[in-house]
């Protein structure tokens, strides 16, 4: 048997304090995980998708889409179908196929949204693409922000900015930190982790590319430290680069968030009104640095896309890579028999994710998993008076009064509102998924945001990375 030394074990146990002693943010809460049931499985490759694909014309922030084909048409893999307008980004196919329809369909969160809808032939015949991989580092800065434009990328986790925006803050703006959240604070949903472990080295490649963009900047790769060996392995990998570092951070709900992870990493707040960038800090998803690494070195559109189905009515949890555009509904049969008829069907995780009729939904450049919940896990809810528990006001990682943003907005006081500073809400809906007595606290938020915006004409609601 192997003797360990005592300066081994020393370290071992200041290591391990060390993660317990991850820093975070104040509010917020640590939530029934469900990762149990798909973090220790493979990403599986599902490429052939058997039922029609899908493509919404509205997958980023801002204005849809236009179609660029007609029904009865022939498309091909790598063909873009939807015309960006300014300042978006296109949409392509993933698959070579025949033009069904174009028609209204169900979106992912929750609208309807003109819809490409296309057979696919499973050949994979490909289009043209205009770019070769090449050597990124032998490109200037214009022509890797017109690889990742010209590419569809958007920020993968959930808030769908435009990456090419995002990484042309603007000669005024210097970057010093460029921070990669993999966090995955919301429970059940894994993907990003099993990125994490299964492709470190794209993940370092996506880093060094914006680090040749930014070269007076710090990469900091952020995770949550629930995960010590992924930690461990991860630290091992990057241990010989320069100017990279991993930080470990609370495992708690919204970890994710932009202004939270900014904060915890760099003790830096970001004042109403400002972005990321005017504090010197760019925030990227980790699947969107990997679509980074594959648009600039290879020369791939952004075509797929990793998602978790999952939830206790599921038999077989799995985390897939799949085409853009593929049914959700398709995905869930490769999962066996429900084990219980879920009471909740959402996409997206149980906090802010969109509850759907149906979970014949296309996945889209910002689908992270689809989430299957019985009774047992989430009762139906009856909404009852305020008990002033004072619970949504610990949580709120923004320091706010959910409970008074509630009552000003059912009472039409949106000056009120606003003077309680409810525009600086983060919409994240910890409040809401906290409250024991179930108030709608998230969208009377939201009520009360749109209300302001439509009364002045200014302001914006904030978005998790």
């Amino acid at each position: 048997m192997k003797e360990i030394s005592a300066g081994a074990i020393r370290e071992e146990l200041k290591e391990m304090f060390r993660l317990w002693l991850s820093p975070s943010f104040a509010g917020g809460f640590r939530a029934r995980t469900g990762n149990e049931l798909s973090e220790s499985l493979p990403i599986a490759d599902y490429s052939d998708p058997v039922l029609p694909l899908v493509f919404p014309m509205l997958q980023h922030q801002g204005i849809p889409c236009k179609p660029l084909v007609a029904v009865g048409d022939r498309v091909l893999k790598n063909q873009v179908i939807g015309a960006p307008p300014e300042n978006g980004v296109p949409i392509f196919s993933s698959v070579s196929g025949t033009v069904r329809n174009i028609r209204p369909v169900p979106h992912p969160l929750g609208d309807m949204v003109t819809g490409v809808i296309i057979d696919n032939d499973h050949l994979f015949e490909t289009a043209s693409y205009p770019y070769e991989p090449c050597d990124p580092f032998s490109l200037d800065r214009q022509q890797i922000l017109d690889r990742v434009r010209y590419a569809g990328l958007v920020g993968m986790g959930g808030a769908g900015y435009p990456t090419y925006l995002k990484l042309d803050p603007g000669e005024d703006k210097p970057i010093r930190h460029i921070l990669i959240n993999s966090c995955e604070s919301e429970p059940y949903v894994t993907g990003n982790f099993r990125l994490l472990v299964e492709e470190p080295d794209k993940m370092l490649d996506g880093l060094k590319i914006l680090m040749f963009l930014f070269p007076e900047a710090e990469g900091v790769i952020c995770m949550e430290n629930d995960k010590p060996d992924a930690y461990r392995r991860l630290k091992e990998f990057v241990a010989v680069q320069d100017n990279i570092r991993v930080v470990t951070l609370q495992a708690k709900y919204p970890q994710g968030s932009e202004k939270q992870l900014i904060h915890t990493v760099t003790g830096a707040e970001i004042p109403t009104g400002s972005t990321p960038a005017d504090l010197g800090c760019l925030v990227l998803n980790l699947e969107t640095l990997l679509a980074v690494s594959a648009a600039v070195r290879e020369g791939h559109p952004l075509l797929e896309k990793v998602v978790t189905i999952t939830g206790d009515c599921v038999s077989a949890p799995k985390n897939f890579r799949v085409p853009l555009g593929t049914s959700m509904k398709e995905l869930l049969e490769q999962t066996g028999e429900l084990l219980k008829d879920p009471e909740r069907i959402v996409c997206g995780g149980p906090i802010m994710g969109t509850v759907v009729n149906t979970a014949d939904i296309p996945v889209i450049k910002t689908s992270s998993c689809l989430l299957l919940l019985s009774e047992d896990i989430t009762p139906p809810a009856v909404e009852s008076e305020c008990i002033r528990c004072g619970k949504c006001l610990q949580v709120c990682p923004m320091r706010l009064r959910p409970s008074l943003l509630n009552k000003l907005v059912l009472a039409g006081d949106i000056k009120g509102f606003e003077a309680a500073y409810g525009m600086n809400c983060i919409e994240c809906g910890a409040c809401q998924y906290i409250c024991p007595a179930g108030r709608l606290l998230l969208q009377t938020c939201l009520s009360g945001k749109r209300a302001v915006i439509e009364a002045s004409g200014t302001g914006s609601g904030e978005a998790t990375s």
